[in-house]
Formats: structure tokens, C-alpha cells, sequence
């Protein structure tokens, strides 16, 4: 009997440190983001993900790579108040880097990192920003948003239903600003009008996108002539 005891503590001993192992995680130093790239180095053998968390008022943008890596605003966006996990794989550093202003990021590494989340703080304080537009030239390609902006959420609509008129956005960085619809330009090695390269909304249609998939910008669009309007809301 007490044989059978000792097996079942053994057991269950092993249980414990088995659990404990596998949510083992370290915290790395923090990475104060400006406009300048910044990284931090990883802990080998600390376990094989990372947890990134936004610990200020400005979107980050981070990136993983070698010793030496460094990040740019064309990398992944990670606004405030918001944690994601991340694989290490065989990277050796995460950097980071803001478009404006400065931010801290804060590292987690180990193993059974958090599930991504944003803080309900930070989502009870979203206000809805109206940024509609009025198209200048019909059929030329204007700003509708700068790249780098801290948005959680975007809306982008035609609302020209009396007019009839058709807009074309492009939030990819394909179009500039100053195109008209049948500029070319070259995507992915092909070459096509600047309306061919962009989404096309027809009288009431419209384009949206949540975090973490909202484009990080530049944007830009147009409709079919001027005085036409654009309605663009974002969070």
C-alpha cells in the first residue's frame, strides 16, 4: 500500500513540475521605442515565444531577425495597450520603432505565452475620428490618411449615391498621391493603371478592417469628379 503511495506523490510531483516548466517565462528588459530602431537580444534557452505588450501611447512596430536587426513603420503594428505572441523560431532579437513620439514595449519570453489581446482600458478610450475628404480633381489620387497612424479600426465609403460617381482607394502604398486613374504603376512585377492596382467601391460600397489587419498606411484615393466625397472613420 504504501508502495502505491509513493508512486501516486511521485506522479502527481511530477505533474506539478512538468506544469510549472511548461509556463515558465522570463521577463526581458523593456525596449524604450522612439523614432529611433531599438532591440533586445533574446535568453537562450528561456523557451521558444515572446509576448510583446504596448506599455504606452504610441503604435509600435515591431520585427524579429538577427543580432543586428532593425525595424521600420513598414513592419508589423502593434498599437497601445495591446499584446501579441510571437514565435522565435531561429531569431536572435526583436526590434521595434515608433513613427512618432515614444512608447515601451514590454517582452515576455517563455513558453505558453498569453493569447493576443488589448486592454479594455484602452479600448473603452477609442473615440471615432471623422476624416472624410472631398475629392479636389476628379480622377486624381489624394491623401486620405498618412502612413504610421495609431488606428484600431477604418471605414472608408462612397457616399456618392446621387452622383453615381465610382472611387478607387489604394491602401497598399502602390498609388501616390497626384496619380490620376490611368497612371501605371508596376505590382508585383506587373505592370497596370493606377485604378486597376486599387479597390474599386462603387456608389455605397465601402471597405473596412480591424485590428490587427488595418492597413498602416499611406492611403489614398479618388472618385470620378471633383467636389465628390469620401466618408472615412477611424478609431
Amino acid at each position: 500500500m504504501l508502495r502505491w503511495l509513493l508512486l501516486i506523490l511521485l506522479f502527481l510531483l511530477l505533474l506539478l513540475s512538468t506544469s510549472a516548466f511548461a509556463q515558465q517565462r522570463t521577463q526581458l528588459q523593456a525596449i524604450n521605442v522612439t523614432t529611433t530602431s531599438a532591440r533586445q537580444s533574446f535568453i537562450s534557452g528561456a523557451g521558444g515565444q515572446i509576448s510583446l505588450f504596448n506599455d504606452g501611447p504610441n503604435q509600435a512596430y515591431y520585427t524579429l531577425g538577427n543580432a543586428s536587426v532593425t525595424a521600420s513603420t513598414g513592419n508589423i503594428p502593434l498599437p497601445p495597450g495591446c499584446s501579441v505572441p510571437v514565435d522565435i523560431a531561429n531569431n536572435l532579437a526583436v526590434a521595434a520603432i515608433t513613427s512618432v513620439g515614444t512608447t515601451t514595449l514590454r517582452i515576455t519570453q517563455g513558453t505558453n505565452v498569453p493569447a493576443p489581446s488589448c486592454s479594455s482600458t484602452s479600448a473603452s478610450q477609442a473615440l471615432t475620428n471623422n476624416r472624410s475628404i472631398l475629392i479636389a480633381v476628379g480622377n486624381t489620387y489624394q491623401q486620405i490618411s498618412p502612413s504610421g497612424q495609431n488606428i484600431k479600426s477604418l471605414t472608408i465609403q462612397n457616399n456618392n449615391t446621387i452622383t453615381n460617381d465610382s472611387c478607387w482607394i489604394d491602401v497598399s502604398g502602390a498609388v501616390a498621391v497626384g496619380n490620376q486613374v490611368g497612371t501605371n504603376v508596376t505590382v508585383g512585377g506587373a505592370t497596370m493603371t493606377s485604378a486597376q492596382a486599387s479597390i474599386f467601391l462603387a456608389p455605397g460600397g465601402s471597405y473596412g478592417r480591424y485590428f490587427p489587419f488595418v492597413p498602416s498606411g499611406p492611403i489614398v484615393g479618388t472618385c470620378g469628379s471633383a467636389g465628390d466625397s469620401i466618408y472615412v472613420d477611424w478609431q
